[in-house]
């Protein structure tokens, strides 16, 4: 399964240990990842990062859906197939594991041909905006 999110995000927002729009989220770019639904911190995973990319502008869109501007990665090494996990800091080196991104948008691996900039910009925003977000953003993360 692939572009999922981690089975313990319901807990997290339920508990209030996760509030999407003030709770620092990260996009942390990593290779031979897989997903388990079950795995909740970035050190289950089993693999080192590559770059990672603070997920700015973050909003609940009608009907709860967490939206955020896209990922930036700068000079990605291309021909390679890459992971995006989104995740949540705690302030120590074991952040939680929110959502996994592994595939584009034809279902094709993350990856670039040529050394350069790899964006993360998984949907389109929902029309009505959430209130008090710039009109003109219209690509975003979502979870």
């Amino acid at each position: 399964m692939a572009n999922s999110k981690y089975t313990q995000v319901i807990d997290l927002v339920a508990s209030g240990d996760l509030v999407w729009p003030s709770s620092q989220i990260f996009g942390c770019l990593v290779t031979g990842a897989t997903f388990n639904p079950a795995h909740k911190k970035l050190s289950q995973l089993g693999v080192g990062t590559r770059a990672t990319a603070q997920i700015q502008g973050r909003s609940l869109a009608p009907g709860g859906m967490c939206l955020g501007y896209p990922a930036f990665f700068n000079t990605v090494e291309g021909g390679i197939d890459y992971q995006v996990i989104l995740a949540q800091e705690l302030g120590h080196d074991d952040p939680n594991l929110l959502a996994f991104y592994d595939t584009d948008e034809t279902g094709g691996p993350l990856r670039l041909d040529h050394t350069g900039t790899l964006v993360v910009r998984p949907v389109i925003a929902p029309e009505p905006f959430p209130e008090g977000v710039p009109t003109d953003s219209r690509l975003w993360m979502r979870l």
